[in-house]
């Protein structure tokens, strides 16, 4: 790769500060005029499908970073996002084969991972069961606001962006980029008029049972985004119940259908001999 000249390098640092500075147009405007000026000149091409996937535009996602590595093939960052673009536009094979430079041909994960959602000027912290490098289904309850449900199936990032701290564990976190399918359970919530925790984990036995997802929402892991984010930041989730002095708590469920939640609900009133209310669906 040729050097750039005075001009070039001039425009890509200053395209670099206004991407740092979150000012993703200008940045974008000023690759473009990069690539007008030199077009075989790597960098701007890899910045623009850098910016792209962290806006989930894919097909300019796709375009530009397959344009940078036709140029240099050094670039791991941009190949990876290769892979997730044509995961996100499912080209299977491309995606596929970018997998397989990772030696991520035989993908498994045994755990799963914390995703970071972002809506409404909130922060809500996801539990994710990786599916391929780029793609996860949501096995607890996001907040109704989030426009996200109960395993639906998204599209994450591989930067560590922060922690959640639970207990004395600190599980990395990695952004959502976006959703790729929909499911077709809905979210519910009540109140129940107990947190005894046999009493809840016999709730969640039953909603095993009959497939539908649970989650403690007094648990859940939510705040604002503060005006000034810090790098690295660390959320705190709870593993045990809020010990708040309250006589309930607030859970959630992932169901198709209203009537499924009540019979599950019904059941464990009868084992429990506990109580419940204000059953909504959202």
């Amino acid at each position: 790769m040729d050097a750039p000249n005075r001009k070039i390098t001039q425009l890509y640092a200053d395209g670099l500060a206004y991407e740092a500075a979150g000012d993703s147009y200008l940045a974008i405007k000023l690759f473009k005029k990069i690539i007008r000026l030199d077009k075989h000149w790597p960098p701007a091409y890899a910045r623009l499908g850098a910016i792209y996937t962290s806006r989930a535009e894919w097909k300019p996602a796709h375009y530009y970073c397959k344009k940078a590595l036709a140029l240099d093939h050094a670039q791991p960052d941009i190949w990876w996002a290769l892979g997730i673009s044509a995961t996100a536009l499912k080209k299977r094979g491309i995606a596929k084969s970018v997998w397989n430079k990772f030696g991520l041909d035989n993908f498994k994960a045994n755990n799963p991972v914390c995703i970071r959602l972002r809506y409404q000027k909130r922060i809500e912290i996801l539990w994710v069961r990786p599916i391929d490098p780029a793609r996860g289904e949501i096995i607890n309850i996001p907040h109704p606001n989030s426009d996200r449900r109960y395993r639906d199936i998204i599209i994450y990032d591989r930067e560590v962006i922060g922690h959640n701290v639970i207990g004395r564990r600190r599980v990395p976190i990695m952004d959502e980029l976006s959703l790729y399918k929909r499911s077709g359970f809905r979210t519910f919530s009540c109140s129940l008029y107990t947190q005894d925790e046999n009493h809840l984990q016999s709730l969640e036995k039953l909603c095993l049972e009959h497939g539908l997802g649970f989650e403690i929402w007094s648990n859940s892991t939510q705040q604002m985004i503060p005006a000034k984010e810090q790098a690295n930041p660390e959320y705190f989730s709870r593993d045990m119940l809020p010990n708040t002095g309250s006589d309930g708590c607030i859970v959630a469920f992932g169901a198709y259908e209203l009537v499924d939640v009540q019979t599950v609900l019904e059941n464990w009133r009868v084992v429990s001999l506990q109580g419940y209310g204000g059953l909504q669906r959202h």
